[in-house]
C-alpha cells in the first residue's frame, strides 16, 4: 500500500493571493472577514494524494480560503468521508444546507 502525501508549507505569498482574490470571503459561509482571520484549506484532502504527489495536494487550483469554524466543518466532514467543499459550496447556495 502507498503512502500518502506529506503536506507542503504553502508559500505566504500564494496563500495571500488566495485570500486577497477571493475578496477576503470565505469559500463555504461567504462571510467577509480580515485577511489574517482566513486559513487556507485544501479542497482534495492532503490524504487522497500518495507519497510524491504533495506538489499537486498544494497546487493553487485545490486550495481556498475559509474561516475557522468553517475549516473546522469542512476537515470533519473529510474524516468521516462524507461532503466536500465544492458539494457544500453548492448545497450552501441552494439552501439545501446550512452550517
Amino acid at each position: 500500500m502507498k503512502e500518502t502525501a506529506k503536506r507542503l508549507t504553502i508559500p505566504s505569498e500564494i496563500k495571500f493571493e488566495i485570500k486577497h482574490s477571493q475578496g477576503c470571503r470565505c469559500a463555504l459561509c461567504n462571510k467577509k472577514l480580515k485577511i489574517n482571520q482566513l486559513q487556507i484549506h485544501h479542497i482534495q484532502p492532503v490524504v487522497h494524494f500518495y507519497q510524491g504527489e504533495e506538489k499537486k495536494a498544494a497546487r493553487r487550483e485545490n486550495l481556498t480560503a475559509v474561516c475557522r469554524p468553517c475549516h473546522r466543518f469542512l476537515d470533519k466532514q473529510a474524516l468521516e468521508e462524507k461532503l466536500y467543499l465544492p458539494e457544500l459550496i453548492e448545497m450552501t447556495k441552494n439552501k439545501e444546507y446550512i452550517i
